[in-house]
């Protein structure tokens, strides 16, 4: 870590905590569309008192989804971006894009599903929706910090 970095740090509260918040709040955020959608067209949240809900299922899936994507592809590129100095909030929007298409294609892979350019755009949509929470919550910079000028 350079001079720069103690003086101007890169994020304000711990990576770990953006991590944890991060993984349950992107699948909360599609679970909550999902069940306004479900409300407004069927007027119900679908399921009856002997299944479990649909909404419930996805949770548990998008946790799934989530949990792969933040901590094997997206935490390794957050802390590369941190040892690089370039923990900004545009990076790292880009990075955790890359993120959820991973994660969408592990999905796609252990469902044996057709990889349809749609389902790629749409965990690319979650991965910077995931890069937006996960910046909020760790407070990263919209931009680096400036150097001071030592010549004077």
């Amino acid at each position: 870590m350079s001079p720069e970095t103690w003086e101007h740090p890169q994020h304000r509260r711990p990576l770990w905590l953006a991590a944890l918040v991060t993984t349950f709040a992107v699948p909360g955020v599609y679970v909550g569309a999902e069940a306004i959608h479900s409300l407004v067209t069927a007027g119900s949240l679908g399921g009856d008192e002997y299944t479990i809900s649909p909404l419930f299922g996805s949770m548990i899936a998008g946790l799934m989804v989530s949990a792969f994507s933040m901590y094997i592809v997206g935490l390794p590129l957050v802390l590369a971006l941190r040892n690089a100095g370039k923990l900004t909030l545009p990076y790292l929007c880009l990075a955790t894009a890359g993120s959820g298409v991973a994660g969408m294609l592990a999905l796609i892979l252990l469902l044996n599903a057709p990889a349809h350019p749609a389902l790629l755009a749409f965990g690319a949509g979650f991965g910077v929706l995931a890069g937006c929470v996960f910046g909020l919550v760790a407070g990263v910079r919209l931009r680096r910090a400036r150097a001071k000028d030592f010549t004077s």
